[in-house]
């Protein structure tokens, strides 16, 4: 019995194939509505680095800095600021975990299934809570992967206050995001 063990891992592990290293990026679009207009931003994540082993892909926490959202109206963008208390909480984090390559390209491919899933824990300021991401965009070419998540944020369910003006124009409770990633090898 002893034995066993060790053969069984000695041929276990070749079939999880070799370890790949990507350098990764991504960038944030958000929309959200507010009493007189809609309005549109972007951000940018940190550089990361993911490693794919065996056809599962673990991506690290990937942090995009509150400083990197813009709207394109100044006065919005130190309320948005402000609203995150982006002294105290300079970063907004999410974490996937491990993702199957091989479930995530077979979903994909059979579009009867529908559109595959990704549980993601996100923290904003000192709360964090597990949203689920649509999959979308899925690019996997010559050991590149680009692909876009998407999900819907409930400012109330992070304690955040929207912000307003004089009470009376109020930014909308939902946001929708979509995070657009791109692995290319190391």
């Amino acid at each position: 019995m002893k034995l066993l063990l060790p053969l069984l891992l000695l041929f276990a592990l070749p079939a999880l194939g070799p370890a790949a290293e990507y350098q990764a990026a991504c960038s944030i679009d958000f929309r959200a509505s507010a009493t007189l207009h809609d309005f549109q931003g972007t951000g940018r994540c940190q550089p990361f680095t993911a490693s794919e082993t065996g056809g599962v892909l673990q991506i690290p926490e990937v942090s995009v800095p509150v400083a990197s959202l813009e709207t394109g109206n100044i006065k919005r963008d130190r309320q948005m600021r402000e609203m995150f208390e982006a002294e105290k909480f300079p970063l907004i984090v999410g974490h996937s975990g491990a993702i199957s390559l091989s479930v995530l390209r077979q979903a994909l491919a059979n579009r009867t299934i529908g559109t595959p899933d990704i549980p993601i824990r996100l923290r904003i300021r000192d709360i964090e809570r597990e949203i689920v991401a649509r999959v979308g965009n899925y690019l996997d070419q010559e050991g590149r992967i680009a692909a876009d998540l998407e999900f819907t944020v409930s400012l109330a369910e992070y304690q955040l206050e929207p912000p307003s003006i004089l009470g009376i124009i109020r930014v909308g409770d939902r946001v929708d995001v979509t995070a657009s990633f791109v692995l290319k090898p190391r």
